[in-house]
């Protein structure tokens, strides 16, 4: 084997490991600048000043066009918490979302329908959490107060939806539980 050959060989492999080098540094530095023009929208959306909150909404993949879907995000966890929706479950929530203004094929629609097909990770109740404390402080008294009632009554609606047996025990204990995590979080 001759030397220039080797020599091309090497060079080759420089230049194909930097090539997949600098394409892995490309698709960070454009990760990054796509979940920092997101945060923006998401505060241009949502009056949050909380960059925090804003980059895990952006991390979860909750955007602009979504963030009304998010809003009734707890309806979705209550319905979850023994495992499944029922039929009375989901009209109580798809009833929520029309009353909310989500439109049939928006975004924020679509993705609704979505959680009501799959549970969503229980850790977006956590990112739920942040961003109605970061929205509490965004929006004051005494329209937080409001926001908790209407949110803790519609979530409630939902856990009543799937009735019990002869109205005994229309809450589950999981269900319950997460109206107080609710209470706490509001």
């Amino acid at each position: 084997m001759s030397d220039d050959f080797l020599h091309d060989q090497g060079k080759s492999l420089v230049e194909a490991f930097f090539v997949k080098e600098n394409s892995e540094v490309l698709r960070r530095y454009q990760d990054k600048q796509a979940t920092a023009a997101q945060v923006a929208e998401l505060k241009q959306a949502t009056g949050i000043q909380d960059e925090a909150a804003l980059q895990h909404l952006a991390e979860k993949k909750i955007s602009a066009p979504t963030i009304a879907a998010f809003g009734l995000y707890p309806l979705i966890a209550v319905a979850w918490a023994d495992g499944k929706i029922d039929e009375a479950e989901r009209d109580a929530i798809l009833k929520a979302a029309d009353q909310k203004g989500l439109t049939k094929g928006s975004p924020a629609y679509e993705t609704l329908l979505n959680w009501l097909k799959t549970q969503p990770d229980p850790s977006l109740f956590d990112v739920w959490e942040e961003y109605a404390q970061a929205l509490g402080k965004a929006i004051g008294e005494p329209h937080k107060s409001v926001l908790k009632q209407q949110t803790i009554a519609k979530a409630r609606e939902v856990a009543e939806a799937a009735g019990g047996f002869l109205g005994i025990r229309s809450i589950s204990d999981a269900e319950q539980k997460l109206l107080d995590r609710l209470d706490k979080s509001l």
